[in-house]
């Protein structure tokens, strides 16, 4: 699958507020080598992440309850427009990065032109009028901003701006092949992957500056008290860490977090888990060993709303567009697990972010998951009818909270 142009040419000189007529637009494009070796080589990393993950001391916790649900219809009608260009170094170290984004478009004007894929992706469109709601996207290991088009690209088709980065371990980056260690989640602290908690938060600041600049692309289409923040891997682990899991990480401006097969085990070491105070979602595949036994532990430590989803043969590397093998992403999310992957992350963005009532999406089971919980809410195992969960997995996190986090993995309850 080609990837789509890049607006951050070296010659650019407009700050992210080029409409595509100046040389960084015409210098950019795809090349088809480039993404066949960041498939491969994001592959491999993110599989060997996850096979190490299942290594590590935390993986030996056994899952908690799980259950099931069903989806709304895919999205059709908005075009989508599509932007990059770069973050300039800035506090704290921050180094520059490729930003991506995601929004919708009115399509209109002589300035548009399609970005590949075959999704109506139109670089440099005008943004829709009104004031849209807004996802920050974290790449995994070694993965990208535009690793996962069949969400990003969808979620702006459904109203939604999307702001990704490319972080320091990004593939077009010429990644760093040192890998996090996932072995000993007992060592990881404020500090560690840090690089990442300030490239979101760079990522947001950039953002409030958008919207407030009358000469860029974005000025005042951004509701930006309407945050949320999703996350593959170990961009699951940075966006959870900024939600609150983190203390010293947590940004106030998130308002719903979800992490798309995280990496979560530091947060289960004693005294690792800080608080979270906002609706998270869960999604884990049955098949993703390294990971997905962990998230129901994780989850149990969350307050309600909090939901839990595992896909039904689901590996490491289903949130990425290796699971939809060069489709056109709108038609990706027609069957299969991405279709459950991107219905429930959106009904869940709609719900907790629009305040859009989703609860059919979030409620009704669903046979074709292994399984899905939502507290509070219904707990049905795959075949089984549905039934009210019980006492302990609607319990907020105060019985488990990082000052008994010891216990949990003591004891594997």
């Amino acid at each position: 699958m080609p990837v789509p142009p890049a607006h951050d040419h070296p010659a650019c000189r407009c700050r992210g507020r080029c409409c595509g007529a100046c040389a960084c637009a015409a210098a950019a494009g795809s090349d088809g080598r480039q993404a066949r070796r960041r498939r491969l080589l994001s592959a491999t990393a993110g599989t060997l992440l996850a096979a190490l993950a299942a290594r590590s001391p935390a993986a030996a916790l056994a899952p908690g309850p799980a259950s099931a649900a069903r989806g709304a219809a895919p999205p059709t009608g908005a075009g989508v427009g599509h932007r990059a260009f770069p973050l300039q170094p800035g506090a704290g170290g921050r180094a520059a990065r490729r930003l991506l984004f995601w929004y919708p478009s009115t399509e209109g004007g002589s300035r548009t032109e399609p970005a590949g894929h075959g999704s109506r992706i139109w670089r440099d469109a005008p943004a829709a009028p009104g004031r849209h709601p807004v996802v920050l996207f974290s790449h995994g290991f070694l993965g990208a901003a535009d690793q996962s088009l069949f969400i990003t690209a969808n979620l702006a088709r459904m109203g939604y701006v999307v702001a990704a980065i490319d972080h320091g371990d990004a593939i077009d980056r010429g990644a760093r092949m040192e890998l996090p260690d996932v072995l000993r989640p007992g060592n990881w602290t404020d500090a560690t992957q840090s690089e990442r908690r300030n490239d979101l938060v760079g990522l947001l600041d950039r953002l409030e500056g958008l919207d407030g600049d009358a000469d860029a692309f974005l000025h005042r289409r951004l509701d930006l008290g309407r945050i949320g923040a999703i996350g593959h891997s170990l961009g699951g682990y940075a966006v959870l860490g900024l939600a609150g899991a983190r203390t010293a990480w947590r940004d106030a401006r998130i308002h719903a977090v979800a992490g798309l097969s995280p990496y979560t085990a530091p947060y289960l070491m004693p005294g690792g888990f800080g608080s979270i105070e906002i609706p998270v979602m869960l999604q884990g595949g049955s098949f993703d060993f390294g990971i997905t036994p962990l998230l129901p532990r994780f989850h149990a430590l969350l307050r309600a709303p909090r939901y839990l989803l595992v896909l039904r043969g689901g590996n490491h590397l289903g949130w990425t567009d290796h699971a939809i093998a060069g489709q056109d992403a709108r038609a990706a999310i027609r069957d299969g697990n991405p279709r459950w992957i991107f219905e429930y992350l959106l009904a869940f963005l709609d719900h907790h972010l629009r305040g859009l009532d989703r609860t059919p999406v979030l409620r009704t089971p669903n046979p074709a998951l292994e399984s899905f919980e939502s507290d509070p809410g219904r707990v049905q195992r795959t075949g089984q009818p549905a039934r009210e969960a019980s006492p302990r997995s609607r319990a907020d996190s105060d019985p488990m909270n990082a000052a008994n986090a010891s216990g949990v993995l003591a004891t594997g309850r």
